[in-house]
């Protein structure tokens, strides 16, 4: 029954059961960039909710005379690439796992890529 409705969302968006087989072949391709692209998105965001997460407990733990709150927007308020540096250069995430992240994003990126999609 969810397949069913799954199925049904896809063909509605991307056309998936058309009847002419090169547009159901470049729909499908299309379908499964736009899966893949949504999944590495989601994985960005979780990633850096956790650096957020990581950087707000620092700022708390180090400076008790931060209120949570004051902490809490300091952290809101920056952009993904400043949570990453500060993280970094804090050593909140070491260098080996950063670098681990980021050749594992690589090795799926390459992956997706030299598949033809």
């Amino acid at each position: 029954m969810l397949k069913g409705k799954i199925d049904k969302l896809g063909d509605s968006l991307y056309n998936l059961n058309a009847r002419d087989p090169e547009s159901r072949y470049e729909n499908l391709k299309t379908y499964r960039a736009e899966m893949i692209h949504g999944f590495v998105v989601y994985m960005h965001l979780a990633i850096e909710d956790l650096w957020r997460a990581l950087f707000f407990d620092f700022l708390v733990r180090l400076n008790r005379s931060l209120p949570s709150r004051e902490a809490k927007g300091t952290v809101d308020n920056m952009k993904s690439a400043e949570i990453t540096h500060w993280c970094r250069r804090l050593r909140l995430i070491s260098e080996k796992q950063y670098n681990r992240l980021m050749a594992a994003l690589a090795r799926f990126c390459r992956r997706t890529s030299d598949s033809g999609h």
